[in-house]
């Protein structure tokens, strides 16, 4: 009887196989037939049909090959990782095309973020070489963005195309987190909906083309494979990438039984992207230490990301101390002049505030109370993002993906998670002025309350299990 049982149990388990295969491959043909769909729909209508700065037919066509090339791999991914059933998958397909549409339609906008940043650091590159460029990025991130841009189209576009296909998976990494914890139902489909129509979403990664938003995908996967030789490796990727990622170490960490070997393999995933930096005439200490100046680089004043920098409001540039001083100049009397504060002053002081505020975080982190794994990822999330001055609103999205987790899942975190969630909506800033709506000292006080609900200093709801 018991043999007779296991053989209709390994029957069973290879027809289940069969299917599946069935369905990867059906999903498979799917994947490149939605993409080749819309190629022909682009070419004489839709948001690929009048791109500015493309430069001609034979350089739009370039362009659409490589979308539509993205938009299938995002797909085939999807497929291959599936493990519901057949209309499930064609539902999250059909919502990753209309992301992917609605995304599309920011590709032509030329924005603040990319003209005053990325592309006066390309052209540096292009013209004085690798070495020569400076900014807040990583070198290995500045590598990565300098091979994106040497695709024979107008670097804005395949950018901003890069943002939004990590900002895709990172909404599917998050749906298969939702499909893990309640794996009937549409709870996935409905985190996967939520997290590609967020306006955050489309502001900063298919707008503003924020790099960093690959950082966040490659953290997420190395939280996901905590305890492996994958998530070290994928950890030490993402830390060199972006600095803000050195701040999930307490979930790193956190891992029963980790040992030299993964410090090991994070370390070498960390110093590995460097080499061809140093290779091209960036000196080893400044590629070392180059992820840190994200962390720690910050703006001459607050963007409008909701963090402690937001409680110090921007100002326009008549408004900046350098500028009252030349102003002033012709008219100063210097037996009686004040010592103006200027600006140069003003990034001293809140160096010196982002180094406090990075040491209560790492205090906060090490005294966290004992908490269920969402719970205690979104609180220490939210706070060192809070902390961090260098993080810029892509680093954000990760955040607000975990917020829509806990929405569903637990009813005792919607009240702090509705309001990062608003925070950070109200923090994205517009294209081109990069202005918010909502003032970001607001933004910054919102968060704080959220911060104060989640540590359990306001009291709220009963407590649940996360």
């Amino acid at each position: 009887m018991e043999t007779r049982i296991q053989g209709i149990l390994g029957r069973l388990s290879a027809f289940d196989c069969l299917l599946r295969w069935r369905m990867r491959l059906w999903g498979s043909l799917l994947a490149l037939l939605l993409p080749a769909m819309q190629f022909l729909r682009n070419i004489s209508s839709g948001p690929l049909y009048n791109l500015n700065d493309i430069g001609g037919w034979d350089q739009r066509k370039q362009f659409l090959l490589l979308a539509m090339g993205v938009h299938a791999f995002v797909l085939l991914i999807l497929v291959w990782r599936h493990r519901a059933g057949g209309g499930r998958l064609l539902l999250r397909m059909g919502l990753l095309l209309i992301g992917f549409e609605i995304s599309l339609l920011a590709i032509n906008q030329k924005t603040y973020a990319f003209v005053q940043t990325l592309q006066p650091m390309i052209r540096t590159m292009e013209r004085d070489g690798f070495a020569a460029a400076s900014g807040s990025l990583s070198i290995p991130m500045q590598a990565l963005i300098a091979l994106i841009a040497r695709f024979p189209v107008y670097a804005m576009y395949p950018l901003k195309l890069f943002a939004i296909a990590s900002y895709q998976l990172m909404c599917l990494l998050a749906a298969e987190e939702a499909e893990r914890r309640r794996p009937s139902g549409l709870t996935a489909e409905l985190v996967l909906l939520l997290g590609l129509i967020l306006p955050q979403g489309f502001l900063c990664a298919a707008c503003a083309c924020r790099t960093e938003v690959f950082a966040m995908l490659l953290l997420g996967l190395s939280l996901r494979l905590r305890g492996t030789a994958r998530g070290a490796l994928l950890f030490g990727l993402s830390a060199s990438l972006s600095g803000v990622c050195l701040l999930a170490l307490p979930w790193a960490l956190s891992e029963r039984g980790r040992g030299g070997k993964q410090v090991g393999l994070a370390a070498l995933g960390y110093v590995l992207p460097m080499l061809p930096g140093i290779a091209l005439g960036v000196p080893a200490p400044k590629a070392m230490l180059s992820p840190l100046s994200v962390l720690l680089g910050v703006p001459p004043y607050a963007t409008g990301s909701p963090s402690l920098f937001s409680f110090f409001p921007r100002a326009a540039i008549e408004e900046m101390p350098e500028y009252a001083m030349l102003s002033r100049v012709a008219q100063i009397d210097w037996e009686a002049v004040s010592p103006f504060y200027t600006q140069a002053h003003f990034v001293q002081l809140m160096h010196g505030l982002a180094l406090m505020g990075l040491a209560c975080f790492v205090c906060l982190a090490a005294s966290a109370k004992p908490k269920g794994r969402l719970e205690k990822a979104l609180m220490l999330s939210a706070a060192a993002l809070f902390f961090a001055p260098g993080a810029s609103m892509g680093a954000w999205l990760a955040v607000d993906l975990l917020c829509l987790l806990a929405f569903v899942f637990l009813p005792r975190l919607r009240l702090p998670s509705a309001l990062i969630l608003f925070s950070t909506a109200a923090g994205c800033a517009y294209p081109v002025a990069q202005e918010t709506l909502v003032p970001p000292a607001m933004n910054a006080t919102l968060l704080v309350l959220a911060l104060a609900l989640l540590w359990g200093l306001i009291p709220s709801t009963r407590r649940e299990g996360a």
